[in-house]
């Protein structure tokens, strides 16, 4: 297909979903809003509501990529990064489209293979940027890595609340254990997910989203209820304080990448 067509299908897709995300809220879709459907399935890995401003900075960052590939079609220059992943692009933002459409209209087990869709392609995208390699300029990194790399990020640890409110949607006890102790499981879990993401790939931006995520339950926990979140917050403090050791031995090797 020509390159052209291509950026501008990129442009077109994501205004799309920058659209839907805005009438989510705006409207709302289905007569209710993103947060408030949050609190119709309650959850203790859920973070506080600021949390979610992560968002602007992936769409600003989106922005930026898409802007960027309009550019370099203007400017005539080599776009073989864009042509590799353009498909997965568009697969993406209507897998993001779909997931708002029937979150809002609480089709949960939907929704959750939407995520699932949604996370698969941008972790093939991840991959065919090189996530972590040497690649090219700073301005490559900045413009087509790092969007990417925070994207996947924020929708692994979105798969994991959707998950969580799946379960909350079929029952509120997972074989015999307390929510406390599934909660603590699937923390701990991720942690050892993000470690290894870290260490064979050097992907700073990818863990910074989880420490992000991490302090937002934490605020959540301590806003809700202190006394009973105890052993959450006591396990959220040292798995943040492992990744953020990971990412201060990390830098300067990201840095050099």
């Amino acid at each position: 297909m020509n390159i052209k067509v291509i950026a501008w299908l990129n442009a077109v897709f994501l205004l799309g979903v920058l659209l839907v995300n805005y009438l989510a809220n705006s409207l709302p879709i289905g007569w209710i809003t993103t947060g408030e459907l949050s609190n119709l399935y309650p959850n203790l890995f859920v973070p506080a509501w600021i949390t979610f401003a992560i968002w602007w900075l992936i769409y600003l960052l989106l922005i930026g990529f898409v802007v960027r590939q309009l550019v370099d079609v203007w400017k005539k220059d080599s776009l073989q990064i864009t042509k590799k992943i353009w498909p997965w692009f568009i697969v993406s933002c209507c897998a993001n489209i779909g997931w708002i459409l029937v979150w809002h209209y609480q089709r949960v087990e939907r929704s959750l293979v939407l995520m699932l869709l949604l996370l698969g392609t941008l972790i093939i995208i991840s991959k065919k940027v090189k996530t972590g390699r040497k690649r090219g300029s700073r301005k490559n990194k900045f413009f087509t890595q790092i969007p990417f790399w925070v994207y996947v990020g924020r929708i692994s640890v979105a798969t994991i609340a959707n998950t969580a409110a799946l379960l909350v949607h079929i029952w509120r006890e997972r074989w015999g254990q307390t929510e406390v102790f599934w909660t603590i499981a699937v923390i701990i879990i991720a942690t050892l997910l993000w470690v290894m993401q870290l260490r064979r790939y050097t992907n700073i931006p990818f863990v910074l989203v989880l420490i992000w995520a991490f302090w937002g339950i934490m605020l959540k926990r301590m806003m809700v209820d202190l006394n009973a979140s105890v052993p959450i917050l006591w396990i959220l403090i040292r798995c943040t304080s492992i990744l953020s050791l990971g990412v201060g031995l990390s830098r300067k090797r990201w840095i050099k990448n």
